[in-house]
């Protein structure tokens, strides 16, 4: 059975046309910032397999189409060595709240966080769609998209370091509440170099705040913390004890307000 047999018999309840690849062009509005190779190398030997199973939606433009949805796809069937591809062809006047409604199929494609919140932000800054609708329509919670939108405001730093996953969400996330841009950067770097927990990002965004609560300048230094020997030497406080001890010391509990009222009035018979 040739390729073009087998994607026809994949998607025979379906209308679509068969379009040459030469006549397809880069979508406008690219979801990704980069595209997984590897990922890709899986995708192209599907396509070499099987053939395009879903059809991309394309819609015209001058004597040709651009890509909606399904550019994963159309770069897999070229290193393929495909000569079409099965389209569903949109009308190019589409309402924008339709084509995002073929974007969000795409979510299928594990896209970055930071692609995610590029997406979200499109929707939102150019199709004027709240963020408490975006949520409802990718069938996620409003903080789930809110969350990720923030990480458009952090630095570039942190956001390259997200991207390259040197850091993980959760970390991204942390360090994103450091309001000071200087100070932001060197906490990414500090974790860059020498990793870091999603502890220890909220430890140290955490006594972030409370220096800067304290102090009358918001300027706080990252030098404690500067690699990964200087942050296992930065010292708590113990709230039991008061002894100093390092991050790595530190144990946390999850008590009832009573059992806290009991280790408290314990503390203060031992004293």
């Amino acid at each position: 059975m040739s390729k073009n047999k087998k994607k026809q018999a994949f998607n025979s309840d379906k209308s679509f046309s068969e379009i040459e690849l030469f006549k397809l062009c880069e979508p406008a509005y690219q979801l990704r910032s980069a595209i997984d190779d590897s990922a890709l190398k899986e995708l192209v030997e599907s396509v070499s397999a099987l053939g395009v199973i879903e059809p991309l939606v394309v819609a015209p433009a001058g004597d040709g189409y651009e890509i909606v949805a399904g550019h994963r796809r159309f770069l897999a069937a070229k290193r393929a060595g495909l000569k079409t591809v099965p389209c569903v062809i949109i009308d190019s006047d589409a309402n924008k709240a339709d084509v995002i409604k073929l974007h969000e199929n795409l979510f299928r494609e594990d896209l970055s966080v930071l692609d995610e919140a590029r997406l979200f932000a499109y929707m939102r800054d150019t199709l004027h769609i709240s963020e408490n609708e975006i949520a409802r329509r990718i069938k996620k919670s409003d903080n789930y998209v809110h969350q990720r939108m923030s990480l458009l405001n952090a630095t570039d730093e942190l956001q390259e370091a997200l991207d390259k996953k040197q850091i993980t969400f959760t970390v991204a996330r942390e360090l994103s509440k450091i309001d000071d841009e200087t100070a932001q950067r060197e906490f990414v770097r500090a974790a860059v170099a020498g990793g870091c927990s999603d502890l220890t990002a909220r430890m140290w965004r955490q006594q972030y705040e409370a220096q800067k609560l304290a102090d009358e300048t918001p300027r706080v230094s990252v030098h404690s913390f500067a690699t990964p020997q200087a942050a296992q030497e930065y010292k708590f406080k113990c709230e039991m004890c008061e002894q100093k001890v390092s991050y790595a010391e530190v144990k946390s509990l999850t008590v009832c307000a009573a059992c806290y009222a009991a280790l408290q009035a314990a503390k203060e018979e031992a004293e």
